[in-house]
């Protein structure tokens, strides 16, 4: 593994070197933006970890080439700085903001897991793709809908976040940001209104307006994207109300993020996702031809991008396993099966006969079968 740390103190390289002396990764030091550059145009690697404040190019600016340059490397900010125009910039270019001082132990697990699940993606141009998105595609009507709202003076963060709720990509972005070590304290934050009433409302707007901006699709494959989200909005209603009330937040992202794994699959061919609308079946999950078409699936892909951007394992874990019933019956029914039994009614297909004997659930099914226009 490769890593390049940047900082224009010496004394933190320094400390840096000492601390990881022992360790087996290939490590390079730059004490500038500028020398980072030159050192990279003759080695790749895996990881910038780069300090934000600093003369010439900024940490933002350095981590904005190199995601331009080498898409496949994973950008984290280190900074002891709180700058929130910074941090907002940087916020689309890197991954993860860690928080200086931040023990090397921590950094050591960090960039351990990732190099981890990004080598359980198949392929180079996989991984290249899902390190090029800076933000997944949403509808540009998000921010003049917010915008509209709040010119009637009203800052009631629970309607804002009700309109930001039909974009499942700016969901994730916005709780992506939320809990970075900039803005998080110690509670993992989950809840879409915490986050939004966490980092303010004008720099949720500027989100949404950068997030709009960068992830823009063209439509000529046939995918739509909005239909798309409207299954993953229903899904998540829908999902949310078969668990107890503990889990309902949870079920309402897991199903809101449950299929983020397909905007991806377009970004790795758009050529490939027309072929794939053409021969997938409306009656089955289709993982099979995702995996003849792309070399991998979309819940492979949504795994390694919300690990990458610092989701909870749990939320991951219910998200990848949601297309794995026999996988989502070694737990109890959870906000993960929710979404699984919640998406394939949606879809009118058929539930796996062992998974409603394990959970007992052909009473409910019934009860959920008949609510299923109510959702669509």
């Amino acid at each position: 593994m490769r890593v390049m740390f940047v900082d224009d103190e010496r004394m933190i390289l320094s400390g840096l070197k000492r601390a990881f002396f022992r360790n087996d990764w290939q490590i390079y030091y730059a004490d500038s933006a500028e020398l980072a550059l030159k050192l990279l145009q003759k080695q790749a690697v895996d990881f910038v970890v780069s300090d934000m404040r600093m003369p010439g190019l900024d940490g933002a600016a350095l981590l904005t080439k190199v995601a331009d340059l080498y898409p496949q490397t994973v950008r984290i900010i280190l900074s002891g700085h709180s700058d929130e125009e910074a941090s907002k910039r940087a916020s689309f270019v890197a991954h993860q903001w860690l928080s200086k001082p931040c023990q090397p132990q921590h950094i050591e697990a960090l960039l351990n897991q990732i190099y981890k699940t990004r080598n359980a993606l198949p392929n180079q141009r996989v991984q290249q793709v899902v390190g090029e998105i800076k933000s997944l595609p949403a509808a540009p009507r998000v921010y003049m809908q917010i915008n509209a709202f709040i010119k009637e003076d009203a800052t009631d963060m629970q309607k804002i976040s009700t309109i930001i709720a039909q974009e499942p990509a700016l969901v994730a972005k916005i709780l992506q940001l939320t809990n970075t070590s900039f803005f998080a304290n110690a509670k993992h934050v989950e809840s879409l209104t915490e986050a939004i009433t966490r980092l303010g409302l004008e720099l949720v707007c500027s989100i949404v307006m950068a997030a709009e901006t960068y992830s823009q699709l063209d439509d000529n494959s046939g995918f739509s994207v909005s239909d798309e989200q409207k299954h993953c909005l229903s899904t998540a209603r829908f999902a949310a109300t078969m668990v107890e009330p503990g889990i309902r937040q949870e079920a309402v992202l897991v199903g809101l993020l449950h299929n983020i794994g397909k905007f991806i699959l377009y970004k790795v061919s758009p050529d490939a996702m027309a072929e794939y609308l053409q021969r997938c079946k409306a009656d089955d999950d289709n993982i099979a031809l995702e995996h003849e078409l792309f070399h991998t699936d979309h819940t492979q892909l949504a795994g390694y991008l919300l690990h990458l951007w610092n989701f909870s394992y749990s939320l991951i874990e219910n998200i990848v396993l949601h297309h794995s019933p026999e996988k989502l019956m070694a737990s109890h029914f959870g906000s993960g099966a929710a979404v699984y039994v919640a998406s394939r009614l949606l879809r009118r297909q058929p539930i796996e006969p062992a998974f409603i004997e394990h959970f007992a659930l052909a009473d409910k099914l019934e009860k959920w079968q008949s609510q299923v226009t109510k959702y669509n």
